[in-house]
């Protein structure tokens, strides 16, 4: 269950401890210029919230049972892991129901209601009854928490025509497949394969609907398939993969909900369309040109990998559909030259010996440089028609390297303010499971230092090595201190080896035994990261510029680098870089770039550093309405307990730590500062989503807000970030939308101008004379094309940076 924000909202404090940057308004305020009378405010609310899934209408009998038409009824679902209580909550349609329910909807559980009395279902107890009766047709369900704030949970048939699902004519039900949003493709008629219940006739009848159980309804194994897999792209460029899906069925299949994804992380694609009964869909990276088709699809994500993927295509309830390589061995087919598709030769279950390498150049597709595409994307596949001999796929020879069980992750060859002599080194366990360190050995290739490790380095964790003493990072423990005599790392460059207990060499840092390449000494002492589970290599560093940082040195100084924390080169790899143009790839081919660390299933969604209108519902425009936003981007539920939102580290606002709350597969939540009281700089500033095991699972660093109501996200969600979103708390990431607009009457606001202004014109603004004294039309004037407020009232103003 998400906890309700939206009401747990406080007046503003007339605090306003930061500002980054003067703004001209200075010198006006203090000159003989007479500030002209207010303006007539002009109120502003956020738009209602789209339903919140905390309960979900999980099946309607709304053609009544064998015995009577007029015996409906509907249950709800409680998805969650905590009992809801559902007092003041409101049952209701465009006709004659308006239920008030009360009672608890215990956590993975169903409650009954049934119309007029207990006897529509006769041998199932209902755990509450409603009058009025459900129409069959032009009916909207909606389920409302109509308390202080109300909201609305959650709706079925929301558009209002004829029901979604069920049958007058059989009274089978409408039943909900999955806890998605409420479409035509969220419900489906009950088949009959799975039934509870009798109705009230004599004898009676059995109910062709579950009422206090399970749905009946899933989707069957391969009912789409993923039918041919591009991933060694084109001859025109590597990254332009393709990945082709088929409805083997005599029906269409709505995709909303789907989710097709790779074991890695790097292909994660929401899917939305239509594939159409015995036909093809066609999905294209990151541009529509890849092929002279029309793709059905576009996404965004990394790239498979030649070595090989697994790749699981997941309904809405996600369970899985289909696979393609679901050994997670290499490609069982396809090839890097030419590059040439890996198609299905039948819709039978995926396994090696079904998969076999297009060797025809097609005569329906180019790429987008004009060559010939060795597949058939959009159409049969070729490998339908052939009889499968086993042919090797292509052997893919990886680059010779070492193994990186464990990788060196950080270096502070140059030491820390404190001290030069104070160096640290931190290692990285890239893997899903614990490792002893015991026998291993961190070594210089001229012998200082030479360090026996000891202990356990845990799975994605990492292990501090801390030179002389504790207090070389004062505030975080060591894993291990290894001796200060004649172990210094030389600040000309040093050749690092990380070698296992068979003496084998794991990792490097600095192979080539040049100077450093990442980190600096006086007066910054930048520590040296790695920027991604990568070979050692020049370009496998980065200094830490102190953005985000972690620690404290001997002094208490910050530390510029990250101990025991995700590196800031993560964070940093997550602006895109410009697309390749679209020319034939010279030899030799690039390199693929591995993965960033592992894929993150729990990351930051959205920021909205300064709000114009109530988003958070409290009747008040204030900093309160700003947000932090979430999503789990995974494949399973997240229970977030004890994780941690926070701005920059040991500056600024307290951390806020989550309570016991869990967020399902692709859910968001959008967690607000009258709850956080985390103040988001309008001058800029660094957001933290920490593990409740303290380390890091996301970070944005957003620059100078210069107008409100525009917010940081994700978009698409899977992807990078942008700065010019439309505020959506609890809902997937958008550009542009409209703010419903409430009356004058029902929203108030605080006295907000930007919180970076110096305290002298915050008393100004904010004290006794400033009230009622901001006119938008004499801001604008004295500040030339300076970005238009969209309210006039006393909320925060645009600051005025070009």
């Amino acid at each position: 269950m998400k906890i309700p924000f939206h009401k747990l909202g406080r007046k503003l404090e007339t605090t306003f401890p930061r500002w980054s940057a003067a703004l001209l308004l200075l010198g006006f305020l203090f000159s003989s210029v007479a500030l002209p009378a207010a303006r007539g405010e002009v109120r502003a609310a956020a738009h209602q919230a789209p339903p919140t899934l905390d309960v979900i209408i999980n099946e309607i009998a709304w053609m009544g049972t064998a015995a009577s038409s007029y015996d409906e009824w509907i249950e709800l679902y409680n998805p969650g892991s905590v009992d809801i209580d559902l007092t003041d909550w409101l049952l209701t349609d465009n006709g004659d129901i308006n239920k008030t329910l009360s009672g608890t909807i215990f956590a993975g559980e169903y409650y009954l209601l049934e119309r007029t009395n207990d006897d529509t279902i006769s041998n199932i107890t209902a755990d509450d009854t409603y009058s009025g009766n459900l129409g069959n047709t032009v009916e909207v369900l909606e389920l409302w928490d109509n308390g202080t704030a109300p909201k609305l949970i959650d709706t079925a048939n929301k558009d209002g025509t004829a029901w979604y699902a069920g049958d007058n004519d059989t009274k089978a039900s409408m039943e909900r497949i999955a806890v998605i949003a409420d479409s035509p493709s969220a419900w489906v008629t009950n088949n009959g394969i799975t039934i509870n219940g009798l109705d009230g006739d004599d004898p009676p009848n059995p109910i062709l609907g579950t009422p206090k159980q399970p749905n009946s309804f899933s989707y069957p194994p391969r009912s789409i398939i993923i039918n041919e897999v591009a991933w060694a792209g084109t001859e025109a460029y590597f990254g332009d993969e393709w990945i082709e899906l088929y409805n083997p069925n005599t029906y269409d299949i709505d995709l909303v909900g789907w989710r097709l994804v790779s074991d890695s992380g790097e292909v994660d694609i929401f899917l939305n369309g239509t594939v159409f009964a015995n036909s093809y869909f066609l999905l294209e990276r990151n541009d529509e040109s890849i092929t002279s088709l029309s793709e059905d699809m576009v996404y965004n994500s990394g790239l498979l990998a030649d070595t090989g993927e697994v790749l699981r295509l997941l309904a809405p309830d996600r369970s899985e559909i289909d696979t393609a390589n679901s050994d997670g061995g290499v490609w069982p087919a396809g090839t890097t030259s030419p590059p040439s598709s890996m198609e299905r030769m039948s819709a039978d279950k995926d396994t090696d010996d079904n998969w076999v390498t297009n060797v025809n150049v097609s005569a329906t597709a180019n790429d987008a440089a004009g060559n010939s595409i060795y597949g058939t994307p959009g159409y049969a596949n070729w490998g339908y028609s052939v009889v499968y001999t086993p042919v090797p796929p292509a052997t893919i020879t990886p680059t010779p390297t070492t193994s990186m069980t464990l990788l060196i992750n950080e270096v502070a060859w140059a030491g820390t303010a404190a001290s030069s002599a104070d160096e640290w080194i931190e290692l990285y366990n890239p893997n899903s499971y614990n490792i002893n360190l015991d026998g291993w050995r961190l070594v210089a290739a001229d012998g200082e230092p030479d360090i026996s490790l000891s202990g356990t380095i845990p799975k994605d964790g990492y292990f501090l090595l801390e030179r002389s003493n504790d207090d070389t990072v004062s505030d975080i423990e060591a894993d291990q201190i290894y001796p200060y005599t004649d172990n210094t790392l030389s600040n000309d460059g040093e050749k690092l080896m990380l070698i296992d207990p068979g003496n084998n060499v794991v990792d490097y840092a600095n192979r080539n035994y040049g100077n450093w390449p990442a980190g600096t000494s006086s007066p910054s002492y930048g520590s040296m990261e790695r920027r991604a589970v990568v070979e050692d290599s020049d370009s496998a560093w980065i200094t830490n510029t102190g953005i985000v940082k972690n620690g404290k040195d001997a002094e208490g100084n910050p530390i510029n680098g990250t101990p025991k924390e995700a590196n800031w080169a993560f964070s940093v790899t997550a602006t895109p870089s410009p697309i390749p143009s679209r020319t034939p790839i010279p030899s030799p081919t690039p390199s693929r770039t591995p993965t960033p660390y592992p894929f993150q299933s729990v990351v930051l969604n959205e920021v909205l550093p300064r709000a114009a209108h109530d988003w958070n519902e409290d009747g008040t425009v204030d900093v309160y309405d700003e947000f932090i936003e979430i999503i789990n981007r995974g494949t399973r539920s997240i229970n977030l307990q004890g994780w941690k939102i926070d701005d920059e580290r040991n500056s600024g606002s307290q951390p806020y730590t989550l309570p016991n709350i869990s967020l399902a597969a692709g859910e968001r939540i959008a967690i607000f500062s009258s709850v956080s009281h985390i103040s988001l700089s309008d001058g800029g500033d660094t957001v933290r989503l920490i593990k409740s095991n303290g380390q890091i699972s996301d970070v944005v660093t957003y620059t100078v807000v210069k107008k409100s109501d525009q917010s940081w996200c994700r978009f698409p969600e899977h992807g990078f970030w942008r700065t010019d979103c439309f505020p959506t708390p609890h809902e997937e990431n958008v550009l542009s939308g409209k703010a419903f607009v409430r009356s004058a009457q029902e929203v108030s606001h605080a006295c907000l101008v930007p919180d970076t202004v110096p305290d002298a014109i915050l008393r100004v603004e904010c004290g006794g004379l400033g009230i009622n004294v901001i006119n938008s039309a004499f801001w604008d004037e004295l500040t030339g094309d300076a970005p238009v407020v969209a309210i006039t009232g006393r909320a925060k103003w645009s600051t005025w940076f070009r």
